[in-house]
């Protein structure tokens, strides 16, 4: 800080005391993998008393929190000036990485779509503070028939945006149309759909009496037709 010395003639004279250059080397590396936990203040080296700010930017934009989300990052360490000691400043970038989710396998039965949506959850690797938001994946595929080829994959979700901290490995996934299994009442719907034909109840093998299980009377009946026929 100047001083004044002040002579008889009222001539001002400053001068200046002298003070040890503040250092700050070694920020610590704050890189992880994506884990929803809070960021800790960076370590660091110096030789000043001054007084510490930590600022924290994404780009040239400063933010107002630690991050928490994946993403390219910079932590500035600045020291203020002490009475020993010139101030200082300095950065150092680091990266929070999507966390990702491999070895998922589904079999998808055929629906007639070539496009699918599959829920994830904590088996799948997912957080659990972000199960809530419903992340799925997106999986599409050549054509809507069975064994139809894997064409594109991708992550989505009902709500909110930390799907995006997330990156599926495709390497390590498999996905597949597998046959529907149908019983004689669904192909009995489709057939009456198609041809707008009535398929009678009473109808063997396919009609939906075939699958009612008849007692009381209905088994009275029978045997008294079979003593008479007897």
């Amino acid at each position: 800080l100047p001083y004044c010395v002040c002579g008889a003639k009222s001539a001002t004279e400053y001068f200046e005391t002298d003070k040890t250059a503040g250092t700050l080397a070694n920020i610590q590396d704050l890189s992880k993998t994506y884990d929803k936990v809070e960021l800790a203040n960076p370590t660091y080296e110096t030789n000043s008393d001054g007084a510490v700010t930590i600022e924290w930017y994404q780009g040239d934009t400063k933010l107002d929190a630690k991050p928490v989300n994946a993403g390219t990052y910079k932590v500035k360490v600045i020291i203020a000036e002490s009475a020993t000691y010139t101030g200082i400043s300095a950065e150092k970038e680091f990266t929070i990485a999507k966390k990702v989710l491999s070895g998922l396998s589904v079999d998808l039965t055929y629906a007639g779509t070539n496009s699918f949506e599959v829920p994830l959850g904590a088996a799948n690797g997912i957080l659990a503070d972000d199960v809530a938001d419903g992340i799925k994946v997106c999986i599409t595929f050549a054509n809507k028939n069975v064994g139809a080829a894997v064409t594109g994959a991708g992550l989505d979700a009902d709500d909110g945006d930390n799907y995006t901290n997330y990156e599926l490995d495709l390497t390590t996934c498999t996905a597949s149309i597998v046959p529907k299994t149908l019983n004689y009442l669904e192909i009995t719907k489709v057939y009456e759909k198609v041809t707008r034909m009535h398929v009678y109840e009473r109808q063997p093998y396919s009609g939906q009496l075939v699958f009612a299980a008849f007692s009381g009377s209905h088994q009275d009946a029978i045997a008294k037709g079979l003593k008479y026929r007897a």
